[in-house]
């Protein structure tokens, strides 16, 4: 028997696995039907075209990020994205019914974020007053996003006064 919640919801998840990885220019329909197993017809159905899918991925994920936010934050990121999510779609509260580990801690949620934040607005602000927001949002959603908060507290090394670091590869990637 079918189940269209269990349906939308597998597209759901599909779609943010998506939209992390490539972003939203990078979510193909064709991809995000062969990947969840159910007739491309059918995200029509559940959500008009890709930007209908993109659109709630992208509210889910902000509604996630929420509560590790603060207002001026989340003030910041709504106004930010509102291009981005057209027709006064508010923030759901729906959540995808298995959400992955990196969707519990929220590193996806913080990368797809980060990606449709600096995708609406490609240009960095020039440094003043007013873009000290912009930075602590942007430097939050980093943290969200690049850092492992899975461990209670990093492991010990033996002997930290032996270690060494080099810069070769940065200072050769930076050369190329």
């Amino acid at each position: 028997m079918r189940n269209p919640e269990k349906t939308r919801q597998r597209l759901i998840e599909v779609t943010a696995q998506a939209m992390a990885q490539y972003g939203e220019a990078g979510v193909r329909v064709d991809r995000i039907a062969a990947e969840s197993g159910v007739n491309k017809r059918m995200i029509y159905h559940y959500f008009g075209d890709k930007n209908g899918v993109c659109t709630t991925v992208l509210a889910l994920q902000i509604s996630a990020l929420a509560p590790m936010l603060n207002e001026a934050q989340l003030t910041l990121l709504r106004t930010r994205l509102a291009s981005s999510l057209p027709n006064g779609v508010e923030l759901v509260n729906e959540q995808v019914s298995e959400p992955s580990p990196s969707a519990q801690t929220g590193r996806r949620p913080g990368v797809i974020v980060l990606r449709a934040l600096l995708d609406a607005q490609p240009d960095i602000p020039p440094f003043d007053e007013s873009s000290a927001d912009w930075l602590a949002l942007t430097t939050r959603l980093c943290q969200l996003a690049f850092v492992d908060h899975s461990s209670a507290s990093p492991p010990v090394k033996k002997n930290p006064s032996k270690q060494r670091f080099s810069l070769s590869p940065v200072l050769q990637a930076v050369d190329a």
